[in-house]
């Protein structure tokens, strides 16, 4: 919750720091600011129950599925292994998105993504990295 915080306070200082220059679009911008954050705050337990009970388990199975083929799983593949009670839509990224760095090992490391409400959630194969982004 500090994080959220800092990271709101943050926003809104640059916002006014920069605002110097030009009014228009931080005054603009400024609600956008405060719906982003208020949607992070509601929805974070939301959001860490996906991670542990979808994201996390989800990203072990595609590791074993490496380990056991030698080949990532399609989403095909992936989407057959959820359990008929998971009715939670995963997404995997085998390949570096456009304007993204490579990854580290091509054709092993993997992206997973899930739609949360107005957040999308993500897990990184290559450090376990979790970032969402804000989609409204």
């Amino acid at each position: 919750m500090r994080k959220l915080v800092i990271l709101f306070c943050f926003s809104a200082v640059l916002i006014v720091l920069v605002g110097a220059s030009t009014v228009g679009w931080q005054v603009r911008a400024l609600p956008m600011v405060w719906l982003q954050f208020r949607s992070w705050v509601r929805q974070s337990g939301t959001h860490e129950n996906l991670y542990e009970v979808v994201l996390r388990p989800r990203a072990a199975w595609v590791k074993d599925f490496y380990m056991q083929n030698q080949r990532l799983p399609t989403q095909e593949e992936l989407n057959g292994a959820a359990s008929s009670s998971d009715p939670v839509i995963v997404v995997i990224y085998t390949n570096t998105p456009q304007g993204d760095p490579p990854w580290p090992h091509p054709g092993r490391d993997f992206m997973l993504c899930v739609p949360a409400g107005d957040w999308s959630l993500y897990l990184q194969s290559w450090d376990g990295k979790e970032f969402k982004y804000w989609t409204d």
